[in-house]
């Protein structure tokens, strides 16, 4: 299985926001993040900054304005 670690602003353990994502998207200006045990975020005002998908994680960054 391929999950991943989403993080805010930068990959570092405190803004870590959630653990073995399976899902990520977006839509009209929200992005929402779903585990495989079903929990799920949404984030408002948020864009994608960087998905590695070799070392397993997300990082999301705040829509500039």
């Amino acid at each position: 299985m391929c999950l991943s670690s989403v993080y805010l602003t930068e990959k570092t353990p405190e803004n870590r926001v959630m653990e073995d994502a399976s899902m990520v998207a977006e839509s009209n200006g929200t992005v929402t993040v779903s585990s495989l045990f079903g929990d799920k975020k949404a984030f408002e005002g948020y864009d994608l900054s960087e998905v590695n998908l070799l070392e397993h994680y997300v990082v999301l960054k705040k829509k500039e304005k």
